[in-house]
C-alpha cells in the first residue's frame, strides 16, 4: 500500500536504525516519484532528513566516496557514526582487523542508540 504524504510531512520510519556501506547513489524523493518525476535528495536542498541512528562505512579510495559523504550529512548529526577505511568500494574484511573492529563499533553505536537512546 502506498501512502501519499502531504508537503513537508515525513513518513514514520519502518526500522529503528540503518547501516550504509559504500553507497553509490543518493536517495530518491519518493513524493516526486509518485507524480512521475525523478529527483535525488541532497543535503543542500533537503537538510538532515534521516532521523534514525545511522552507521556509514566507505573507503577513502572509493570512486563513490562523495555519495557516502553526502548521504551521511543528510542523517541526523547526533545519532550518526562514520568510519572511512583505507580501502575502496568494499566492506572491510579479514585483511584489516582494525578496519573490521572500527566498522563493528560504528554499527554497534547505531544499534545501541536505536535500542537504548
Amino acid at each position: 500500500m502506498i501512502r501519499k504524504l502531504k508537503e513537508g510531512q515525513r513518513a514514520d520510519p519502518l526500522f529503528k536504525c540503518a547501516v550504509f556501506f559504500s553507497p553509490a547513489m543518493m536517495p530518491v524523493d519518493y513524493t516526486a516519484l509518485q507524480v512521475g518525476e525523478f529527483r535525488t535528495l541532497n543535503f543542500a536542498t533537503d537538510g538532515e532528513i534521516i532521523d534514525i541512528p545511522t552507521a556509514h562505512i566507505w573507503g577513502s579510495g572509493d570512486q563513490w566516496a562523495a555519495a557516502g559523504s553526502e548521504l551521511s550529512r543528510m542523517c541526523k548529526a547526533d545519532v550518526r557514526s562514520v568510519f572511512i577505511h583505507d580501502g575502496g568500494h568494499e566492506v572491510p574484511g579479514p585483511g584489516s582487523k582494525v578496519a573490521v573492529t572500527r566498522t563493528v563499533n560504528v554499527i554497534r553505536r547505531a544499534v545501541d542508540t536505536a535500542l537504548f537512546g
